[in-house]
């Protein structure tokens, strides 16, 4: 049996969420000594049961922090409620800088920062890859920039690996089921691609990116297979029994109106090939069967 070269190192996860939880499990089965953060005490059973240390952490006013142990590695996917803004903005700024002062006395090995996509905008044409200059078109998009720039100050590139995901997506996180059921319109734009990748296969090329001993400064975090989002919701139809999907535009200028103005394809080659990764789902069609499978089975 092969040993993972992550067996053995005391991570922190900081953020005990749709992503967190999966790594956190995932390291503590690959022989980690893991410890995740929550603000929310009712969260500290599901860090036990996945076998972590959980610590109560409120990075925005910093109340836990003398709890945090010392640890060869930190994963920050730190993420606030779909939406909130404002708490994104104290989380990537003020929440992040105060984790990197505390850290500094004792620097990690490594430190994991998981970022989006979103950095790079809409693009009209062509692939995107880790040499594409980031362009933000939203506010999401510049937080997160600016979070990289900090940790890269802060770290420098030998101890700093940024991944930036695609759509995260998977069980319990594909939108819109109500109303596909319902043979209700759907207020997303019609035009463009989704670029994708599944929670499993993302918590992996984390894991992969704390244990391998030579891992690049940036690594984009994609299935590489770009979907049509009217393929994408006929799928999802499919899989669910509902009708075929119909679509009605969203309001001018808002976030979902953004995403139809570009067509751009996260490509996934650096990933495959300089952490010799293999996909569990790659494409949208494994990933939604699998994701999809509790609400064929009448479990959500």
């Amino acid at each position: 049996m092969t040993t993972s070269p992550s067996a053995g190192k005391r991570v922190l996860v900081v953020g005990f969420g749709y992503l967190g939880s999966r790594l956190t499990r995932s390291l503590h089965q690959q022989g980690c000594q893991v410890w995740a953060t929550t603000r929310t005490p009712d969260k500290l059973p599901s860090i036990h049961q996945a076998g972590g240390h959980g610590v109560l952490l409120d990075l925005i006013t910093g109340q836990g922090m003398e709890h945090l142990p010392r640890v060869d590695a930190v994963v920050y996917c730190a993420a606030p409620p779909r939406g909130e803004a404002a708490a994104r903005r104290r989380l990537h700024g003020p929440g992040l800088r105060r984790l990197l002062d505390h850290l500094n006395a004792s620097p990690p090995e490594r430190f994991v920062l998981i970022s989006s996509t979103g950095v790079y905008g809409p693009q009209e044409e062509g692939w995107i890859t880790e040499q594409t200059p980031p362009a933000p078109a939203t506010e999401a998009g510049a937080v997160l920039l600016e979070a990289e720039r900090m940790a890269q100050q802060a770290l420098g590139q030998e101890r700093l690996v940024v991944l930036r995901l695609a759509g995260l997506y998977g069980p319990g996180r594909v939108p819109y089921l109500r109303q596909l059921r319902a043979g209700e319109p759907l207020a997303v734009p019609q035009q463009g691609v989704l670029n994708l990748i599944h929670v499993e296969d993302a918590a992996e090329a984390a894991r992969q990116a704390l244990g391998q001993p030579q891992v690049p400064p940036l690594v984009l975090v994609s299935d590489g297979h770009p979907v049509p989002r009217t393929d994408y919701y006929a799928q999802v139809a499919s899989l669910i029994g509902a009708p075929p999907p119909r679509f009605v535009a969203p309001p001018p200028g808002s976030p979902k109106a953004q995403r139809a103005t570009g067509s751009k394809r996260i490509s996934n080659r650096l990933l495959l090939r300089a952490l010799a990764f293999r996909l569990r789902f790659p494409s949208y069609r494994e990933g939604l069967a699998h994701a999809l499978a509790p609400v064929r089975e009448g479990g959500e």
